[in-house]
């Protein structure tokens, strides 16, 4: 069984097929649909070819089913959604809105794991995270 993903407001489901489904808007305006890969620590995207992402830029996401943005309240770099493993157990992921930027932290109870080769560009998000200060509202 793969991993599902939940907006954290509605708890709605993401996933459709092999893809975690948002919608999002560019610092230009664009708006669109974007497909991640479920595999924490898989970078690629689909998108409409005329939804141009320039390296770099802030994607806003937003939930597709209730359009709450999914922005973390601890880090204005990063976007938050829940996600459902085989277990049963329900994490936090975290990833980059920067565009061509490859950083997912997955977070429960104080434990979490790194992915993406631009991770330590969060290095002082990493030391609060470190120093156990708490995860809730992330």
């Amino acid at each position: 069984m793969e991993n599902n993903y939940m907006c954290p407001k509605c708890k709605g489901y993401l996933n459709v097929g092999q893809h975690v489904v948002f919608s999002v808007t560019t610092a230009q305006n664009k708006r669109g649909i974007l497909l991640l890969s479920p595999t924490l620590g898989d970078y690629s995207v689909i998108c409409h070819p005329s939804m141009t992402l320039s390296e770099g830029e802030k994607i806003s996401f937003f939930c597709p089913i209730c359009r709450a943005r999914l922005a973390s309240k601890k880090h204005t770099n990063l976007a938050k959604v829940l996600m459902v493993n085989e277990k049963n157990e329900v994490y936090e992921v975290l990833f980059s809105e920067i565009a061509g930027e490859q950083c997912t932290f997955q977070v429960m109870q104080g434990n979490f794991k790194v992915f993406g080769e631009h991770s330590q560009l969060y290095r002082e998000f990493l030391d609060v995270v470190r120093k156990g200060h708490p995860y809730k509202n992330l």
